[in-house]
């Protein structure tokens, strides 16, 4: 299942990131987690097979007020 981090702006309220959490769900995604303190945002995940997210529904939420920057959710490793 694939998993994303989306960004809000740094001037983001609490309820500017509860309402965009919302409407992702809105578009399909399940919120796993909202950051409200020092990032703003939220983790989401669709339940569809890895790799088959479709662009559109990336692109579906950039849309959403106060939305930056959409990552993949992945694992960092250091050495």
């Amino acid at each position: 299942m694939p998993s994303i981090i989306v960004s809000l702006s740094k001037s983001s309220s609490t309820d500017q990131v509860e309402a965009a959490a919302k409407e992702a769900e809105q578009k399909g995604w399940t919120v796993t987690n909202k950051y409200t303190s020092t990032i703003k945002g939220f983790s989401a995940t669709k339940d569809v097979p890895e790799g088959s997210v479709a662009t559109q529904d990336v692109e579906a939420l950039k849309s959403v007020e106060g939305v930056e920057d959409i990552e993949f959710d992945s694992t960092v490793t250091t050495q």
